[in-house]
This record gives C-alpha cells, sequence and structure tokens, in this order.
C-alpha cells in the first residue's frame, strides 16, 4: 500500500469510527424509574410491568429484580427498543 492509498484508507476508517461514535452517544440512556418510563410510555407502572412479563427471564439475567424502583440504563434501552417507546 502507498503513502497516498494508506492515507486514504485511514481518513475513510476515521470518519467510520466517528460516525458509529455518534451513532453509540445516540443511543445512551439514563436511569429511570418504572413510573417515568411508563409515563413515556403513556401506560400505568402495573400494564408496563404486565408487557414486561414475557421478557422476565432476559430482564432478570441482566441484573433486574421484581421490586426495583429504578431501572438501569442499559435496561430502558432494551424496554424502549422492545417496545418502541420515546424516551428523551
Amino acid at each position: 500500500m502507498n503513502k497516498k492509498s494508506r492515507k486514504k484508507f485511514l481518513y475513510v476508517r476515521a470518519e467510520s469510527l466517528l460516525e458509529n461514535l455518534f451513532k453509540l452517544k445516540m443511543t445512551i440512556m439514563k436511569a429511570m424509574s418504572k413510573q417515568q418510563l411508563a409515563d413515556a410510555a403513556g401506560v400505568s407502572v402495573k400494564v408496563l410491568m404486565s408487557w414486561c412479563r414475557p421478557y422476565r427471564r432476559n430482564l432478570e439475567s441482566m441484573g433486574l429484580k421484581p421490586k426495583d424502583r429504578v431501572l438501569p440504563p442499559h435496561i430502558v434501552k432494551f424496554l424502549a427498543e422492545k417496545f418502541c417507546i420515546d424516551v428523551d
């Protein structure tokens, strides 16, 4: 690989990395209470938890306990993607 093509390759690679970093930044979530997530979905906490029932094992393996009031960011992201909840 000559010097010019290597420079172009590095430029394209850096551009791709920046693009991926931007996408990652856009998907970062913050911790939320069950009530806040339910409000964002437009339902009650009881309904939100009934929606989560089929995914109980997945959520438990991710570290969620049934009595937790605050949902960690990775669980908020999982639920928002599963149920198409717009969380800002």
